[in-house]
């Protein structure tokens, strides 16, 4: 009885994949707005006028627009923009007296190129994935301060399920550095500022998303 139950079981999982499967054959475009939560990130820096050791973009919740197009069914790219609202804090030895200081508010943008891989199988309804990309952290702080743009690059895992034959959602991870080369001097210029140089380093931030994938 177990045995056939088991059988029965396995059975309905490989028609619902079989469905999946199909359902993403035949829809090759794709769009997915998507919400969620980036962590915090920091690079070295170093001033003759402030005690700051660093500089720390602070979590926060994060949104944005995914396109991609699939191949076949283990192989797709897309294209990612996501934005963060967050704020630079000015990070003080761990033995000063004093409080980290909140310096401004910060839009911070990715700009991202993603290929996925997968195994080409779905349990049930869900299809696991791998991504790996390049791209861009664009910085914009809020007021009269210059922004900064730099090299970026991201891997992560997902899982990609379907609603319906045009409709999914997916749930996915990605850990996101960025490289911060020395620049001249930043972070000046502007009401209470300071001259700062960034030192050459890397900012590391995780980014947890969900996504309503529209299947063109």
């Amino acid at each position: 009885m177990k045995k056939k139950t088991t059988i029965t079981v396995l059975l309905v999982l490989l028609a619902l994949g079989a469905t999946t499967a199909q359902a993403q054959e035949d829809s090759k475009f794709w769009v997915m707005p998507q919400a969620g939560y980036r962590t915090t990130g920091s690079f070295a820096m170093s001033s003759d006028t402030v005690a700051f050791t660093s500089l720390k973009m602070e979590a926060g919740f994060a949104y944005g627009l995914t396109v991609g197009y699939r191949f076949h069914e283990g192989v797709a790219v897309e294209a990612t923009w996501s934005r963060s609202h967050s704020g630079m804090v000015g990070v003080l030895p761990s033995d000063a007296d004093l409080a980290d200081e909140k310096l401004f508010n910060v839009n911070e943008d990715q700009f991202q190129a993603d290929l996925l891989v997968s195994a080409g199988y779905v349990l049930g309804k869900v299809q696991p994935y791998f991504l790996i990309g390049l791209g861009l952290t664009s910085v914009n702080p809020s007021g009269d301060i210059s922004g900064a743009t730099r090299m970026a690059w991201n891997m992560g895992l997902g899982f990609d399920g379907m609603i319906s034959k045009k409709i999914g959602l997916r749930g996915q991870v990605k850990l996101i550095p960025t490289h911060i080369n020395k620049m001249g001097t930043i972070l000046t210029e502007w009401d209470g500022g300071f001259p700062a140089t960034s030192l050459r380093n890397t900012m590391t931030q995780w980014e947890f998303t969900l996504g309503l994938v529209f299947h063109l």
